[in-house]
């Protein structure tokens, strides 16, 4: 146990660190269908779980769904899980890892797919100018040959396949995800090898289907698109919320996972608007159709924002009072779900702007506290390096990544 300050809980839970990372997810079925590089893995939604025992039948409720792994987990365990995401990446994502399959009918489609993408020669030059430039002209002809041939399936192989597509396609990107950007490489042309990777890819996703037991048949684990500051799920009363907001270091998932968005058939202002409209974790998040709030400045916050020094740059004050006001918007928004003695757990990672540290979970819990939920401890799992520009110019000052637990009383 470390000290705690403001009356605060704050107990060490390193053995947690392990899965504070999305390392272990490549080797698991189910979960390496697709995950975020920065994940949590299923032992962080185990250990919480077993924390809490909640009642048998009560339904959980993740609000940043993310890549899924909470709703993963509550299907392997029988539990009703409900996931909310802005980004239509994350829902695609989530539900197709959710859902039960019959492994002969993917096979089928998948010959069905791989035989009529041998006849498409598409017109690619209406594809985003992105797009065009992370792929040779014959890779892109061939990936958009096998998206025109899953979009003719059902919608429930349509999008199974499609995850499968994506996960294709970024081995052959010249377009690499590099912290909250991405950075374009040069990498040798290899149209030929686009299609047996999709069907290698296929394969060990069905064979996971293969190999998992049947989600119980009286549970619902599914995700849907909604913003977590505003949208209400009707008629449910959640016994807990496990979640993971975007953290406050400028990292831009539209940016990251552009050339996945686009494959999926997005357009590049739908990506812009999605960008404008996300939580205000990176700089170019500006939503202006979000009601007026009156908001409880944190102590710690405005401590924060009055010790940056003049030459900072004039977007990041200004992010990390949006970010603290959004997650102020989402536990308001979340009491409404939850049913009383609901409980709620936050995985933060506190960050560093200008070689000024901010205290998320800190923070957090001073707003959790003014929006009369009750804080009933943090834990620390782990602490992370800063970023290496931040390290160059302040020296290595390690940030701690901390679950902050919470209860509806």
């Amino acid at each position: 146990m470390i000290a705690p300050s403001a009356g605060e809980v704050i107990i060490e839970r390193r053995d947690l660190a392990p899965f504070a990372t999305p390392k272990e997810m490549a080797s698991l079925p189910r979960h390496r269908w697709f995950f975020y590089p920065h994940s949590f893995a299923p032992g962080l939604v185990e250990a919480i779980l077993d924390h809490w025992d909640l009642p048998s039948g009560s339904p959980l409720l993740d609000p940043f769904v993310g890549a899924g792994t909470t709703l993963v987990v509550a299907r392997d365990r029988g539990i009703s899980a409900f996931g909310v995401d802005i980004s239509p990446l994350s829902v695609l994502v989530s539900n197709v890892k959710a859902r039960e399959y019959d492994p002969s009918d993917l096979h089928d489609a998948l010959d069905g797919v791989l035989h009529a993408a041998l006849g498409m020669g598409p017109e690619i030059s209406n594809e985003s100018p992105r797009l065009r430039r992370a792929f040779t002209r014959v890779e892109l002809m061939k990936l958009i040959s096998l998206r025109s041939a899953i979009n003719s399936q059902p919608a429930l192989i349509r999008d199974f396949l499609m995850v499968a597509l994506l996960n294709t396609a970024r081995p052959f990107s010249r377009a690499v995800a590099n912290g909250g950007w991405f950075r374009w490489v040069s990498k040798p042309g290899r149209a030929r090898d686009i299609v047996p990777a999709f069907k290698a890819a296929t394969n060990l996703m069905i064979a996971d289907v293969g190999a998992s037991h049947p989600a119980r048949a009286d549970m619902i684990v599914s995700a849907e698109l909604g913003d977590a500051r505003t949208c209400v799920l009707s008629g449910q009363a959640f016994a807990g919320a496990l979640t993971s907001p975007p953290y406050p270091n400028r990292h831009d998932y539209t940016r990251v996972f552009h050339i996945e968005l686009l494959l999926m058939g997005k357009t590049e202002d739908e990506i812009l608007e999605l960008r404008h409209r996300s939580m205000r974790s990176h700089v170019e998040a500006n939503d202006h159709s979000l009601p007026a709030l009156d908001f409880p400045i944190p102590d710690e916050l405005d401590r924060v924002l009055k010790s940056w020094p003049d030459g900072i740059d004039r977007r990041v004050p200004k992010m990390i009072s949006g970010y603290f006001e959004d997650l102020f918007r989402t536990i308001i928004n979340l009491q409404s779900m939850l049913g009383r003695g609901g409980r709620a757990a936050f995985v933060l990672g506190n960050v560093q702007h200008a070689g000024v540290a901010v205290p998320v979970d800190a923070c957090f819990a001073q707003i959790a506290a003014a929006s009369n939920m009750e804080h009933v401890g943090t834990w620390v799992v782990r602490q992370r390096g800063n970023s290496a520009q931040q390290m160059m110019t302040y020296g290595r000052n390690p940030s701690r990544e901390s679950i902050v637990l919470l209860r509806k009383p």
